[in-house]
């Protein structure tokens, strides 16, 4: 009588695992939720809750008078389950990253909440860039300290022209078009010969350079005659926030 109660119970259990194992593979929600289960020792939880998932395993009280039976089958339905999550997460496609070659990962270093100093160790701003559209872009925004000045600068890796292209614009009205490489461990980006607002033509250089110490320099300088002369507009030294 025992044996015949035992081979039931494994049947029922190996039928609502294949039922578990379908509904897994049939649902997007993938993992288990903490359940309690009664034995003769009290009510025991099992299983530490998941981030994802709201699948929930009932489970079946045999009375099964073979001394520690009623929990290894507990435990063996509970593996099953997880083990055909496991397999069915495995085989679900993963989200491909089409921005995730080296080259497109050139700039990740300014990544971050920044506050930005002068050399006179002076606060200039705040800065935060964020990665968007599934890593191909970086957003940055700029917050300029005791004044209204602010901007956002868009930034991702050009692969037809193998090169970083930027787009600046602010709240006053000014935009900024820039590109170049990734070189001697610097960040330099160019923009074209365009007319200032003294109508000369001038050539705007950024230069971002990582340091040993988690710390980032941006310089910016400009020049009106071709690039034989380069003048300072802004030298900031950024700081880690988080």
């Amino acid at each position: 009588m025992q044996l015949h109660n035992l081979h039931s119970a494994i049947h029922f259990l190996y039928r609502h695992v294949q039922i578990v194992a379908r509904l897994l593979q049939q649902s997007n929600h993938l993992d288990l939720i903490p359940f309690e289960r009664v034995s003769p020792t009290g009510r025991e939880r099992s299983l530490a809750p998941l981030q994802e998932g709201k699948i929930v395993v009932f489970e079946a009280d045999f009375k099964l008078t073979s001394g520690s039976t009623h929990f290894i089958m507990t435990y063996r339905i509970v593996l099953l389950v997880v083990f055909s999550s496991v397999a069915v997460r495995a085989q679900t496609p993963q989200k491909p990253c089409p921005c995730c070659y080296p080259e497109a990962r050139q700039f990740d270093f300014w990544i971050g909440e920044w506050e930005t100093y002068t050399p006179q160790g002076k606060l200039a701003g705040t800065n935060r860039i964020v990665v968007m559209q599934d890593s191909c872009l970086l957003q940055e925004n700029w917050n300029s300290n005791g004044s209204p000045y602010s901007g956002t600068s868009y930034n991702f890796y050009n692969p037809g022209t193998r090169k970083w292209q930027q787009v600046w614009l602010d709240n006053q009205g000014g935009n900024l078009l820039l590109e170049g490489t990734f070189e001697n461990g610097r960040m330099i980006l160019t923009s074209g010969e365009l007319p200032n607002r003294e109508q000369k033509l001038q050539i705007d250089r950024i230069t971002w350079t990582p340091n040993k110490d988690g710390t980032v320099r941006q310089l910016w300088e400009i020049t009106t005659d071709k690039g034989k002369n380069w003048t300072v507009v802004f030298d900031g030294l950024y700081k880690r926030l988080k």
